[in-house]
C-alpha cells in the first residue's frame, strides 16, 4: 500500500508541475527558515560544479566561490548519488558554510568505490544527484523522541563523543523507519545498541530535499514531502480531474498479474524516486 500511495504522489506531481510549485509558495507550508525551494538550482549546481572542477583541476571543496544567499549559512549538507535509480553513494557535512559542507560531501561521495575507477564527465552528468539541508536542528532527549517525530520529514542526529551518525528524513520515508527505528539506524551507525555514555547527544531536524536529474535540461525538483496547505488556482477541479485519470491509466498500464505496481521498466527520471 505504501508503494501504491507513493506511485499516486509520484505521479501526480508528474502530471500536476502546479502542485510542486504551489508547495513552494504555500505560507506555511515547509518549517525551513533561510533555505527556499527556489535554491535548488543552485544547490544542484553547486554539486555537480564541485565535482566537475575537481576532475578537470584537482579544485579541492573550500575553493567553491559563492556570494550572498547561501553562502552565508552553515547547515549540514547530505549529497546523495544514484545511477539509474540505483543508490551509488552518500556523505553527509557539517562544521563549515553550507557550499564548502555541500561541495565536500559531493567531492567524498564522488570517491564511491561503485563508480568507474576513473571518473569522467561523462560518468558524472549521467548520476542524479539529491542534496538534502538539514534545517531546524534542536536538541532532544532519547525520550522526546517518540512524541516529536515525524516519519519522512524528521531525521536524527546521534553525536557520542567525536562520533557523529545521521539518519536522514528522506532515509524515514524511503525504508519506513519509525521514531525507534531510526534511532537505532543511528546507533548501529557506531556500534552500539543503547547508547548509555554520558555525552551521547540527540537532535532532531527536518530538511530541504533536492534532486537534480541527469540529461541536457538539467532539471531540479524540491521533493516536497507533507501537506500541501494551499492550492494553486490553477489547480482546478478539472485538471485535478483529468490528472486523476491519467494516474489511473498509468497505474493500470503498469499493474503486474499479482497486483503490484511497477515503474514500467523506467529507469531513471521518475523512477528514480518511486522508493
Amino acid at each position: 500500500m505504501r508503494r501504491i500511495t507513493t506511485l499516486l504522489f509520484a505521479v501526480l506531481a508528474a502530471g500536476l508541475p502546479c502542485l510542486a510549485q504551489t508547495a513552494a509558495t504555500a505560507p506555511a507550508a515547509a518549517p525551513v527558515a533561510r533555505v527556499s525551494a527556489g535554491d535548488g538550482t543552485t544547490l544542484i549546481w553547486l554539486a555537480r560544479s564541485a565535482m566537475n572542477g575537481y576532475i578537470r583541476r584537482r579544485e579541492p571543496a573550500t575553493e567553491r566561490r559563492i556570494v550572498g544567499g547561501i553562502a552565508n549559512l552553515n547547515n549540514p549538507v547530505a549529497v546523495t548519488l544514484r545511477s539509474n535509480g540505483e543508490f551509488v553513494a552518500q556523505s553527509i557535512k557539517s562544521g563549515a558554510s553550507l557550499p564548502v559542507n555541500l561541495a565536500t560531501a559531493a567531492l567524498e561521495a564522488m570517491r564511491s568505490p561503485q563508480l568507474p575507477d576513473r571518473v569522467t564527465r561523462e560518468v558524472l552528468d549521467s548520476l542524479t544527484i539529491e542534496v538534502e539541508v538539514l534545517t531546524r536542528i534542536e536538541p532532544v532527549s532519547a525520550d522526546e523522541i517518540a512524541g516529536r517525530f515525524v516519519p519522512g520529514m524528521s531525521g536524527l542526529r546521534l553525536t557520542v563523543g567525536e562520533r557523529v551518525a545521521y539518519s536522514l528524513p528522506s532515509a524515514s520515508y524511503e525504508f519506513a523507519l519509525d521514531a525507534k527505528q531510526t534511532q537505532a539506524r543511528c546507533l548501529g551507525q557506531l556500534g552500539l545498541t543503547k547508547s548509555t555514555d554520558a555525552s551521547a547527544k540527540w537532535e532532531i531536524f527536518t530538511s530541504m530535499h533536492f534532486v537534480g536529474y541527469p540529461g541536457k535540461e538539467q532539471i531540479t525538483e524540491w521533493l516536497y514531502r507533507g501537506k500541501i496547505l494551499a492550492l494553486s488556482e490553477a489547480a482546478s477541479a478539472e485538471k485535478m480531474s483529468r490528472a486523476g485519470l491519467d494516474i489511473g491509466r498509468y497505474l493500470r498500464s503498469n499493474q503486474t498479474k499479482d497486483g503490484c505496481f511497477t515503474a514500467g521498466g523506467e529507469r531513471g527520471g521518475l523512477g528514480d524516486h518511486l522508493y
